[in-house]
């Protein structure tokens, strides 16, 4: 069985890319950067020949890559949605001639080639899993990842979404901004810190590193035009004056913290 995974350089993708080859039997696994799926012919090829293709990008391009390979794709094969379950992406699965299979960890990615922390849940959020073989496949690759398997509704699942990624973006931003204002580097506002809130330097350290500005921005988009209550005060204070608004273009925002992301980080 051939498993492509897009994005496969990323934290999930490089991840289950390590994990697949070392434990799978029977599976050729081969992975594809997402920025490289803008060569047509080339991804076109590469979904063909593909019996699972797993999906690992970002949040701001995931439409239209997963769109691409739903159109493309052989209608026996099976897509796993591995991170990003949307009101949005769920749309274009429904209408998909082939299996789908869209999972949330909940969780990062563990560091080395184990499985997901044992105390950890897997959302299955949807799936039409008609192939023997895409079955098969999935009860295997459960076994792989590990966690406890457990279901869970789209709404639901946006609720915790929204709790989850909005609030902690937010907190986390916040605190990036705070500190590029200080005049302080990252390691002597961290170094100065509370005890309390060094876990918040140590999680803002690894999405400035390990995290990608862009999805950052899309999920703070995202909140905005559910009108959250957070990313209002949130967008209250970056723009710095009385007047609260609503909207914000992400990519204006990816800027921002980029830059910052930059000077604070070395990057």
């Amino acid at each position: 069985m051939k498993v492509l995974i897009i994005g496969h350089k990323g934290s999930y993708g490089k991840w289950l890319y390590d994990l697949m080859s070392t434990y799978m039997t029977n599976v050729e696994v081969s992975g594809i950067d997402s920025e490289a799926t803008c060569k047509k012919a080339i991804f076109k090829d590469h979904l063909i020949g593909s019996d699972v293709v797993i999906i690992s990008v970002p949040l701001y391009v995931y439409p239209h890559i997963l769109s691409f390979v739903l159109k493309h794709i052989n209608n026996s094969s099976l897509v796993v949605d591995i991170a990003s379950s949307k009101k949005e992406l769920v749309k274009l699965f429904k209408k998909a001639k082939c299996d789908y299979l869209m999972l949330h960890p909940m969780c990062a990615p563990p560091d080395t080639k184990s499985r997901i922390y044992p105390d950890k849940k897997v959302y299955a959020i949807d799936a039409s899993l008609k192939e023997v073989k895409n079955r098969e496949f999935y009860s295997e690759f459960k076994e792989l990842i590990g966690g406890e398997i457990t279901g869970i509704t789209l709404e639901k699942h946006d609720i915790i979404e929204e709790l989850n990624q909005t609030t902690i973006h937010m907190s986390l931003l916040n605190l990036l901004f705070a500190i590029d204002a200080s005049g302080f580097t990252f390691e002597e506002a961290k170094e100065h810190s509370t005890p309390v809130a060094l876990p918040l330097y140590e999680s803002l350290e690894r999405m400035m590193i390990h995290g990608n500005p862009y999805t950052t921005a899309k999920l703070v988009e995202l909140g905005i035009n559910k009108n959250s209550k957070i990313v209002s005060a949130f967008m209250f204070y970056l723009k710095g004056n009385k007047k609260p608004f609503d909207k914000i273009y992400f990519d204006n925002l990816a800027k921002k913290i980029e830059e910052i992301r930059k000077k604070l980080f070395e990057l």
